[in-house]
């Protein structure tokens, strides 16, 4: 599937999208540089909202000196500006309709306008550093600590993935586990996944077919992230 960096309706920062507020849950951007150079690039390909043009100027306004800015603005432009709004006064952002036809096409792809946007709104706001940074893994849970760290799995096929400070047990009245778990999930009462022509069911048919079960279902087993894969299908 095709991934593309893109910036969220709902957040200013960018991230790994699968599509359109869909996020990648496994990606992670840490490095602050990373998350800069990506959201100007989403900005710079993509432009600016017409909301957030029209905070622009809304910015604008409240400045020491408002023309100064808006003249980086006109010079960025080039011959796309139209003479009567290269002067910061010929732009009436209270006629909704002119600032809609004709301002917000000019300054949405304009890089001084953006990055404008970007110094006021985004960095200030999502790109605040922090003097230390939270992070975990597996590992902690088998740090040195006065308690033992005890778990339970029903089969041990992970047993080599483990942190090397934990040493696995398998009672011998233990062994026959992985074969009894596998034999309990092949009986044909925990068979819900197949249709009735013998393929697999969409996302939506297998929880309809959980819903409409006359005998209470009260434990699903997503193996393999089963329905995940359906629900790409």
């Amino acid at each position: 599937m095709f991934q593309s960096f893109l910036i969220s309706i709902h957040e200013l920062i960018a991230g790994v999208y699968y599509l359109q507020d869909v996020p990648s849950l496994r990606s992670e951007f840490g490095h602050p540089d990373i998350a800069v150079c990506l959201t100007c690039m989403s900005y710079y390909f993509g432009g600016l909202t017409p909301p957030q043009v029209r905070e622009c100027f809304d910015i604008l306004e409240k400045l020491d000196n408002p023309p100064l800015e808006y003249e980086k603005w006109v010079k960025r432009g080039g011959g796309d500006i139209p003479e009567p709004l290269r002067q910061l006064i010929g732009v009436n952002t209270k006629d909704v309709q002119n600032f809609t036809d004709k301002i917000i096409p000019i300054f949405q792809h304009n890089q001084a306008t953006i990055d404008f946007f970007l110094s006021q709104l985004v960095f200030p706001k999502h790109a605040k550093e922090f003097p230390s940074k939270l992070g975990t893994s597996g590992w902690d849970l088998v740090e040195r600590k006065a308690d033992v760290t005890t778990g339970f799995s029903g089969t041990n096929d992970n047993s080599d993935l483990l942190p090397t400070s934990i040493t696995p047990s398998d009672p011998v009245n233990q062994l026959r586990t992985n074969a009894q778990v596998l034999w309990y999930l092949l009986q044909p009462e925990n068979d819900y996944a197949q249709s009735t022509s013998g393929q697999p069911n969409s996302a939506i048919g297998f929880l309809t077919l959980l819903v409409g079960e006359p005998k209470e279902v009260r434990v699903l087993l997503d193996v393999g992230a089963q329905v995940s894969s359906y629900c790409e299908e």
